[in-house]
Formats: C-alpha cells, sequence, structure tokens
C-alpha cells in the first residue's frame, strides 16, 4: 500500500514538476525558443501564386486574426492580396502615388492594419498621397521585385521604396503547402511519429527546449553517426568567404539593374531603403551599409539608410522600436519608420511642400505621440 502510495506521489510531483517547467517556459521563454515557437503569418494567411517567382501571395480578401506571445492583431487583405485598402488602378487626377516592397516587416507583422507605417504616412503625414503596401512576409529580394513588376506598376506610381535589411538576394528556399497551410523547407513529415514530434516542437515549450539536447546526445550515441563536416584550411576559408560574398554582390547587382530598368520601363522614382534589424540580432555593419549604398548608386537607384532615424527616435521617444521577443518593429517603431520616410521624402524633395501636412514645431510629432502611447 505505501509502495502505491509513493508511486502515486511521484507521479503527481512528476507532473507538477512538468507543468511549472512548461508554465514559466511560456512565460518568459529564451528568444530562441520564441522564434522556434511562434505563429507564422504567411503560414497561415496566404495562398500560392500562378507566378513561380512569387510562390505564394497573401490570401485575398481575408480578414483573419494573427497573434503571438506579444501581439493579438487582425490581418486585412484586400482583393489584389495587399494589406491595404482597395485602390483604382487609375490614379486620380493631383495625387501622388508611392508603392512600397517588402517582406514581414513592411507587411505589419505583429501591428494592426491602421498602425502600419504605410498606413501612418498616408493618413497623417502626407496630403494628396497615396501610399500602397506591397509587402509580402517572407519575400526575398528576387520575390520583392517581382510583386513590383506584376502588381505595383499596375498601379502607376510616382515612387517606389524597395526596403531589405541586407543585401538584395535571390530566394534559395524550399516552399511547399501541406494540409492548407505553408511549410519553409522540407514538407512535413508524413508519418504519425514524425508528425507528432513536428506539433510537439511547435507547440509544447518545454518538449522544443529540450529535444535539441537529446538529438544530439542521439547522434553522438548512435553507431551511426553523422558525417562530420571536412575541416578546412584557413585559406579554403578565406576562398569559400570569398567566393559567398562574390556571389552576394552578384545577385545584388542584378536585382537592383532589373529594378533601374523597371523604372525607365513605366517612369517611377526607385529608392532602395535600408533598415537595421534589432539590436542583438546581426545587422550591417557601416562599412557594408556603405557598400549597398554604392550598389544602389551604381545602379542609378537612390539609397536611404533608416538606422540614425530609427535610433533617434526611441531615444528621444523613449520607446524601443522592437518587440521585446520577437525581432519585428512594434507601434513605435512603425511609427518611427513613418516619420523617418517622411522626412526623406522630404529633403530628398521627391514630394514638393504641398504634400505634407505641416507641424508646429520638430517636436511636435514627438511628444502627440508619447501622449497617446502611455
Amino acid at each position: 500500500m505505501n509502495l502505491l502510495k509513493n508511486f502515486m506521489l511521484l507521479c503527481v510531483s512528476s507532473v507538477l514538476a512538468l507543468a511549472s517547467a512548461e508554465l514559466y517556459l511560456r512565460w518568459n521563454p529564451p528568444e530562441p525558443l520564441y522564434m522556434q515557437t511562434r505563429h507564422v503569418v504567411q503560414q497561415t494567411h496566404s495562398e500560392p501564386s500562378s507566378n513561380p517567382a512569387l510562390i505564394y501571395l497573401p490570401k485575398a480578401n481575408l480578414s483573419k486574426p494573427f497573434r503571438n506571445r506579444e501581439f493579438n492583431t487582425r490581418v486585412t487583405i484586400n482583393s489584389q492580396h495587399m494589406r491595404d485598402r482597395e485602390y483604382s488602378l487609375s490614379k486620380p487626377s493631383g495625387v501622388k502615388r508611392i508603392a512600397v516592397a517588402g517582406d514581414s516587416y513592411v507587411f505589419g507583422w505583429g501591428v494592426e492594419d491602421h498602425e502600419i507605417f504605410t498606413e501612418i504616412l498616408e493618413d497623417r503625414f502626407l496630403k494628396n498621397v497615396e501610399v500602397l503596401n506591397f509587402g509580402v512576409s517572407g519575400y526575398f529580394g528576387n520575390q520583392k521585385l517581382e510583386r513590383i513588376k506584376t502588381g505595383a506598376v499596375d498601379y502607376q506610381p510616382d515612387i517606389v521604396l524597395f526596403f531589405t535589411e541586407d543585401k538584395p538576394a535571390y530566394c534559395d528556399a524550399t516552399y511547399q503547402w501541406h494540409a492548407g497551410k505553408l511549410y519553409w523547407g522540407q514538407l512535413e513529415p508524413s508519418q504519425w511519429k514524425e508528425r507528432i514530434r513536428s506539433f510537439l516542437l511547435k507547440n509544447v515549450y518545454l518538449f522544443a527546449a529540450v529535444y535539441p539536447q537529446y538529438a544530439r546526445w542521439r547522434n553522438r550515441a548512435s553507431p551511426f553517426p553523422p558525417e562530420e563536416a571536412p575541416v578546412l584550411t584557413k585559406e579554403q576559408e578565406e576562398e569559400i568567404e570569398k567566393s559567398t560574398l562574390q556571389n552576394e554582390n552578384k545577385e545584388a547587382r542584378q536585382i537592383l539593374s532589373e529594378l533601374k530598368a523597371l523604372s525607365l520601363k513605366y517612369g517611377f522614382h526607385p529608392v532602395l531603403v535600408y533598415f537595421p534589424l534589432k539590436p542583438e540580432h546581426a545587422s550591417l555593419s557601416p562599412d557594408d551599409i556603405a557598400f549597398l549604398g554604392k550598389l544602389a548608386q551604381e545602379a542609378g537607384i537612390d539609397f536611404a539608410d533608416l538606422s540614425k532615424p530609427l535610433k533617434d527616435f526611441q531615444q528621444r521617444s523613449g520607446h524601443s522600436a522592437y518587440f521585446h521577443y520577437d525581432d519585428h518593429w512594434n507601434k513605435h517603431g512603425h511609427e518611427a519608420v513613418a516619420r523617418a520616410v517622411k522626412d526623406y521624402l522630404n529633403t530628398s524633395g521627391l514630394l514638393s511642400a504641398e504634400h505634407f501636412i505641416q507641424q508646429t514645431s520638430a517636436l511636435a510629432g514627438f511628444e502627440a505621440y508619447d501622449k497617446n502611447s502611455t
């Protein structure tokens, strides 16, 4: 009897301990664990594209919640696969149009429709200017370019902003559809054991935290461990690094050259817009940013660097531009980007003074925003 009682006590204690660990990880997950278990918007809010270069698009006429640990938002997609309101193809008389291409940052991951910087620009900072959002979460450089070619140009834009956090590159990922969801990489396995493992990795924080350690131990303990990568000499590593850099620069030049060609064909002004990632993530170095600007200059494209404006806004407003766990801009970040883009459009002369809503002082916008954000 005592043995059974002790066994039951052990079971209950174990369950409570596991539940406590799960609750703790859900309450305060390490960033890699959060990134592994978070929901991905393009997986559930997209549809296949008939264009093989695009692969997928936001699902037309969709209104659906998207939530993760730090946000619970509603994503609204119009009939033309844009997270935006409906626009007529013909441009209204006396109106300027700005088309914005980019990935999840431009798409507005984690914020409400009206909090996206494109909406802030159009509604609060500019007048007689329409700002069209062609951002698609997960898109690479060539996909952004194709989105401009097969979507944005139909709306006769005067300016096209091409947002990037790195050198524009070609998509090197494999996307596949399974059970109505988009998967990046290998298709979800069909074996029931692998399906369970995949489900647990995505939905049970404790399992997701422990499993990688178990997998490494299993590989070491296996009589047939995976082949180790060959040991390279310093010269071989430098040669590989040099070759990789050359390929990256070649791809970036090709994409920017095609963007310039499109601008000449359709009569819009192209701007390459660089934005930094979350501070603890790997953003480009100042030298790399300068080189990116040089690549844009070589292609005959204007270049805007949002690094300093974003940093200045955070210091002056007292708000972080990024979520705590997630790596995307929060509503303060979109506010900062909207202000930075507005200032660029003003100082560059791409829009005349009549297109800006005037503010009483340089700090008026910051003060008004702070009062509404506490």
